[in-house]
């Protein structure tokens, strides 16, 4: 947790909380594969991670990423596990799940707008949200991951955007 200061010393985020700091020591330590449970977690501050101190399981996750590129996943009430390099690029499958579910209620949301009874400047902003949460909503199908992959694995790197943006041109 030593994001917690800039380089003249002077704080620049609020002092986590003292379960943050137990638990962040704790899975910091953590090797490869290995899985905390929640209930060691519990054990530890004396508090339920998964009912009243999530933010702290959280904050510690986050600073570990931070710090140390440590990543965890949530296995459904049993704990976490530190994640090994080669299951780290998996995770972004249920992110972009995630941004379709967001952006398919973003344009349900935008279809109860009375158009004609907006500003023109809401019109603006209207038009703009419903391209934005359309072009989410491409990126994220499956169909579209192939045609990206496809083209990384010509190019052995990942893409600059204007090249994914060209590749839904064709």
């Amino acid at each position: 947790m030593s994001r917690l200061f800039n380089q003249e010393g002077k704080r620049t985020i609020a002092q986590p909380s003292i379960e943050s700091k137990l638990i962040y020591n704790r899975i910091s330590q953590c090797k490869e594969g290995e899985i905390v449970t929640y209930e060691e977690l519990d054990q530890l501050i004396g508090r339920s991670v998964q009912k009243t101190c999530r933010y702290a399981l959280t904050s510690a996750r986050n600073a570990c990423m931070n710090d140390h590129r440590i990543v965890f996943s949530a296995i459904p009430n049993v704990g976490i596990k530190r994640l090994k390099n080669e299951e780290i690029p998996g995770t972004a499958d249920s992110r972009f799940l995630h941004i379709k579910r967001v952006a398919n209620k973003g344009l349900r949301e935008s279809a109860c707008v009375d158009y004609d009874n907006l500003t023109p400047e809401n019109k603006i902003k209207h038009n703009t949200n419903i391209s934005m949460f359309a072009v989410h909503k491409e990126l994220a199908k499956p169909g579209s991951e192939k045609l990206i992959e496809n083209q990384v694995k010509i190019d052995h790197q990942a893409l600059p955007i204007g090249k994914v943006l060209r590749l839904f041109q064709e």
